[in-house]
């Protein structure tokens, strides 16, 4: 069962115009007074695709990196990052 207010004609074209404006859905939710969660769905309903808070574009809830096939182990990442700090002092 749906909480808060519904989401009126209105309501919808304006989300439109915010995410055609290349607003985030944390900022739309703020203008539309709606919760993140509420904002995020509906722009899934919708097949509406925004830019998302951390800078990258696709949808809210898949990303559109490519990552690579071959990632390597927690140990390995640490000794790297251990090394890199190591010669910086």
């Amino acid at each position: 069962m749906p909480k808060g207010k519904p989401w009126t004609v209105e309501l919808e074209k304006q989300l439109r115009e915010l995410v055609e404006s290349g607003k985030s859905a944390a900022k739309i939710a703020v203008v539309l007074e709606k919760s993140y969660a509420s904002v995020s769905s509906k722009i899934k309903r919708l097949g509406l695709r925004v830019e998302d808070d951390d800078g990258l574009s696709g949808s809210l809830l898949s990303s559109t990196l490519v990552l690579p096939k071959d990632l390597p182990s927690v140990e390995e990442a640490l000794l790297k990052v251990a090394a890199a700090m190591k010669a910086l002092f």
